[in-house]
């Protein structure tokens, strides 16, 4: 479950150790891509803050940089090693906390069912995440973890290239986001 506080918890900081993967690992790119993916989305999903989140991914090695949004200022990214997974924080800023993992190497027709495959083996069970069934007729609605009747964490899925839009073009972005 996610830590609660504004210091790296000792799981978060001990997960991102245990799991460092490299791409030089893995057997081919398309490996690297996945397995960075699933890196991400685990720190994501374990993080409970913009600073730990942060803390997690240099202790996974990610390059650390940023970007200026034009209305909030400087926004932390990391990037994954070889450019296969790109990592957005947004703090309080935004109006609650996100971690958004972006790539350019797999389009929303895979990565959806392998996010999917992905968090519903990982946290399956009660408490686990689930089908968004809100919207069934929208496979980017995603997946939401509910922590009680009131407050949820939503995992939501986009175009990495057309923000907002559930289109195939190649690329993904993964929205972690709440609780709410």
């Amino acid at each position: 479950m996610r830590g609660r506080g504004s210091q790296v918890s000792p799981c978060a900081a001990l997960l991102a150790a245990a799991l460092v993967g490299s791409p030089a690992v893995a057997q081919s790119y398309e490996e690297a891509v996945r397995a960075n993916l699933a890196l991400v989305l685990e720190i994501c999903i374990q993080g409970s803050d913009a600073l730990e989140w942060a803390a997690a991914f240099q202790t996974a090695g990610f390059i650390p940089s940023q970007r200026v949004h034009p209305e909030y200022g400087p926004v932390p990214i990391f990037l994954a090693p070889a450019d296969t997974v790109v990592t957005e924080i947004h703090d309080e800023r935004f109006g609650s906390g996100s971690c958004i993992a972006q790539t350019r190497h797999m389009g929303l027709n895979e990565a959806i069912p392998f996010v999917g495959a992905f968090v519903t083996q990982r946290y399956a069970g009660p408490g686990g995440f689930e089908r968004d069934t809100h919207n069934p007729d929208n496979p980017c609605a995603g997946y939401l973890m509910p922590f009680s009747e009131h407050s949820a964490m939503w995992l939501s899925f986009d175009s990495a290239d057309q923000p907002g839009a559930c289109v195939e073009d190649g690329t993904a972005r993964m929205t972690v986001s709440g609780p709410t």
